[in-house]
């Protein structure tokens, strides 16, 4: 099969070994992104209107604190602050009436995020904020939700993961035209449980029930070989602390069962 303009970032991810493949495009693309709205799309207001709305996550504005570009972040944060401020007005006489405290003893109960916060995929919605039913009778929108919805909103998380639901689509679709892809597929040492579960939610909506079955099982078995081996590495490190096994040198696998049991139960 021809390769495609879509193809080939998804042909680049596979072609390599070591880790999970879909993981190395996340954080390629993610590279990508913070290059963009740090440099090209700086002054692009497109772009600006939705960082100034989203901002970004912890992780994110460690990697713009980390480049060069500081006048770039510098003026994406002024404007963003400038979004923020709203949450607290000066006039502190106009805030909104909150409800009554909860009766004495009752549990205090988390707030209600919407969707599926923390999961840094949804966009704050665009506009006014959003009233929530609870507190319409206090005369504005719930201040808390508001507030973490703002906290867990990143712009380069939500371009990641619109470009993430394309890719997991395509995979699926490689997978069943092409027999090249299907090896290099099988190749790969392992999905992070993250993406394990988001191909087969794609897989299952995208290929008949002869392919998904394959995808399936060549998933599985590529998991279940790469946890018998990390488990076995995590066992002998931790017996390497016995005094019987004193002075025994670690293999490579069990000096880093740490940071690979990590990247595959939370990804990379």
């Amino acid at each position: 099969m021809a390769e495609q303009i879509y193809t080939i970032p998804i042909n680049e991810a596979f072609e390599q070994s070591g880790g999970c493949p879909l993981c190395r495009m996340k954080k390629k693309l993610e590279r990508e992104s913070l290059d963009y709205v740090m440099g090209a799309a700086m002054m692009d207001p497109d772009v600006r209107i939705r960082t100034n709305r989203l901002g970004f996550c912890r992780r994110h504005y460690d990697d713009m604190l980390s480049m060069k570009n500081r006048l770039s972040l510098a003026l994406m944060l002024e404007s963003h602050l400038d979004e923020v401020s709203r949450l607290f007005p000066e006039d502190v006489s106009a805030l909104p009436k909150m409800p009554p405290p909860p009766a004495e003893g009752a549990p205090v109960p988390p707030p209600d995020l919407p969707g599926d916060l923390p999961e840094p995929m949804q966009a704050i919605p665009m506009g006014p904020p959003p009233r929530f039913a609870r507190f319409r009778r206090y005369g504005g929108p719930n201040p808390a939700q508001i507030a973490l919805m703002q906290s867990k909103s990143c712009y380069v998380c939500a371009r990641a993961a619109d470009f993430e639901r394309n890719v997991l689509s395509n995979v699926a679709h490689m997978w069943r035209r092409e027999s090249s892809f299907r090896e290099r597929f099988k190749a790969q040492e392992f999905f992070c449980l993250d993406h394990y579960g988001r191909l087969l939610h794609a897989a299952r909506h995208e290929l008949n029930d002869p392919s998904f079955r394959e995808l399936y099982q060549a998933m599985t078995e590529i998991n279940a070989r790469f946890i018998r081996q990390l488990r076995g590495d995590v066992t002998g490190f931790c017996r390497s602390f016995d005094h019987q096994n004193a002075g025994k040198p670690l293999t490579d696998g069990q000096r880093s069962c740490a940071e690979r049991s990590v990247d595959f139960l939370a990804g990379k």
